[in-house]
């Protein structure tokens, strides 16, 4: 049972549940913006963005970068289904701006690359944004 003043968070992707505890607030991406979701919120369903996701308990926040999927407000029970979500602790930031650069260096000229280049560059660029951060943990 979720006390009145907090929610439940389910973080699925397709491979496994990732987190399911209790949070005061959430903010995450949806398709057509931020939103932030407290205790008592009327109940929604939205299609997810791409971006960071801010699960905060108290004094302590939890990061995650998460790519697609839809998210579920139902009761005091928040369900984020998400093609993909990585812990701000798990995001190596040189990895990613070596990724970015390769990214970067794709020619527009050519459809294949050019196409890559729009899909990775927002992706990369969202990571290296959160990986970049010192995070309460």
């Amino acid at each position: 049972m979720v006390a009145s003043n907090s929610l439940q968070v389910v973080l699925v992707t397709p491979e496994k549940t990732l987190l399911d505890e209790s949070a005061t607030s959430l903010r995450f991406p949806l398709e057509d913006g931020q939103i932030g979701i407290l205790p008592n919120r009327a109940p929604m369903v939205g299609r997810l963005g791409l971006g960071e996701l801010l699960i905060t308990q108290g004094s302590t926040t939890k990061h995650f970068f998460i790519e697609g999927g839809f998210c579920q407000v139902k009761g005091s029970t928040v369900t984020i289904l998400t093609n993909r979500a990585i812990s701000s602790k798990d995001l190596n930031l040189s990895k990613i701006e070596d990724d970015l650069a390769k990214a970067e260096s794709l020619r527009q000229d050519i459809p294949e690359q050019r196409e890559k280049r729009n899909i990775e560059l927002p992706r990369l660029k969202s990571m290296k944004a959160i990986a970049a951060k010192k995070p309460t943990r």
